[in-house]
């Protein structure tokens, strides 16, 4: 037979002159312990070769082998089969298939370190396989990164691990103390959340475990639009979107760790423009006007009510729960990013709370403002109508395929003039003096007769009492 390793050496059996040879080769490349090679003597005609003690030298022939090597482990690899980031299995693979059939479904003689505890053991992928699987109760914490110790205590009896039939060679007792970490990462996103819409540049993150031995070793995000095949990597962990068209985009995470297990993640987000600059401002007893800025050119208008709306229902398009809309603002000859509405057609002294509505696909809806119409009375003053700041909502609920994904700009709406909450009262003019010529008035002895009589009785007096 052929020596694949080129150490080929013949000893004797353990006795002296005892009828045993011992051929010895290297080992092979690969696991081998299932294969009988047949051994091909030829006659030398020598006087040193294989000869009894008679010396008659072996006459030369060919004969088939009988396999008595014991299957032997070369590798046990952690699983995390879920995946939840707890250990759940140990794939053990052997040198030769082992027989299903003398497996047990229990610990079965197998015992791990690191106090886990063998449930149960299973076969390979394939019935009769060179591999095993030890399957183990989860633990309550994260160990993808766990490497423990695998041992086998021999049973000597006709079940448990042991290689094809006819030889049905069982597994000697053995430790294996090099098992490899095969469990992918427990990864999660935390921001942003599926199904939700984003806006501007949009901060990325996941939680990845890869506790005990191992650890993380990279994270990579990626993003590509809805229905495309190709991801584009996405630099670092923030994600500016103002150059990309709106819409539906999934969003990828490839976290690896140190011992190149893979976990990789996709969620579906929506991609809308950014309203920022709002402004609301009265313009007479029936109109109002609202201005704003996107980030990129798109078309928008307003929905408008004389009562507040704390949300949007996404369910009542187009005008999402409110009252009125005016009509699509659309710049020619393209759509533009400075915007500006009148709001006609109401009535004096009148409060409306309004939205802007971002057209696009996504749709993205402003927090709400409110603006007053100057009252009658007052429209000749000068001066502006108010809209205060908005009270910032809760964005609603995106369905997962949605023909219109709703969503809340996140910078606030710039406080306006004081609002005109009553009608002023107006300060009266008043009625100039008159200049004119005084007439006589014949009733003046009234003042003069009593005054006289009055200095003279003073007089009398004084003298009287004079020595």
């Amino acid at each position: 037979m052929a020596d694949p390793a080129g150490a080929e050496q013949i000893t004797s059996g353990s006795g002296v002159n005892d009828r045993i040879l011992i051929l010895n080769f290297g080992e092979g490349p690969t696991p081998d312990t299932a294969n009988t090679p047949s051994v091909t003597y030829a006659s030398s005609d020598g006087e040193r070769s294989t000869y009894d003690l008679a010396g008659n030298e072996l006459v030369g022939d060919t004969w088939p082998t009988t396999d008595l090597a014991e299957p032997a482990i070369i590798s046990a690899v952690t699983r995390d089969t879920d995946p939840n980031g707890r250990l759940d299995t140990i794939e053990v693979r052997f040198s030769e298939p082992i027989d299903d059939e003398l497996l047990i479904d229990e610990a079965d003689h197998w015992t791990v370190s690191d106090d886990y505890t063998v449930s149960s053991v299973d076969s390979g992928a394939t019935a009769n396989d060179d591999t095993i699987l030890l399957h183990l109760t989860e633990k309550s914490v994260n160990d993808t990164g766990t490497m423990p110790d695998v041992s086998y205590s021999r049973t000597g009896g006709e079940t448990s691990v042991h290689d094809q039939s006819p030889a049905s060679n069982e597994l000697v007792d053995t430790t294996w103390e090099e098992t490899s970490d095969g469990a992918n990462p427990e990864v999660a996103w935390t921001t942003p959340a599926a199904n939700t819409t984003i806006s501007g540049t949009a901060a990325l993150s996941v939680a990845a475990k890869d506790d005990n031995m191992t650890g993380i070793k990279s994270t990579q995000f990626q993003y590509r639009a809805d229905g495309e095949e190709s991801f584009h990597d996405i630099a670092g962990s923030s994600w500016n979107t103002t150059s990309l068209a709106l819409g539906k985009y999934i969003l990828r995470v490839i976290v690896t760790d140190n011992a190149d297990n893979v976990t990789t993640i996709d969620e579906p987000i929506y991609v809308a423009a950014v309203i920022s600059n709002i402004y609301g401002h009265t313009i007479d007893t029936t109109r109002i006007e609202i201005t704003w800025n996107t980030d990129r050119p798109t078309d928008g208008r307003i929905i408008y009510d004389t009562l507040s709306h704390g949300s949007v229902d996404p369910s009542a398009s187009p005008n999402y729960g409110y009252a009125s809309s005016t009509g699509t603002e659309h710049s020619v000859p393209d759509y533009g990013t400075s915007h500006a509405i009148v709001v006609g057609g109401l009535s004096s002294n009148m409060g409306y709370y309004w939205r802007i509505v971002s057209a696009g696909t996504p749709v993205v809806i402003s927090a709400e403002g409110m603006t007053r119409t100057y009252s009658e009375a007052s429209a000749g003053g000068g001066g502006g109508g108010g809209g205060g700041n908005p009270t910032v909502n809760t964005p609603p609920a995106v369905p997962p395929a949605p023909a219109a994904v709703l969503g809340v700009a996140t910078e606030e709406i710039e406080e306006t003039e004081e609002e005109i909450l009553s009608t002023p009262t107006p300060t009266p003019t008043p009625t100039p003096q008159v200049r004119g010529t005084s007439t006589f008035n014949f009733n003046w002895w009234l003042v003069i007769i009593p005054t006289a009589l009055l200095g003279l009785i003073i007089s009398g007096l004084l003298l009287w009492r004079r020595p």
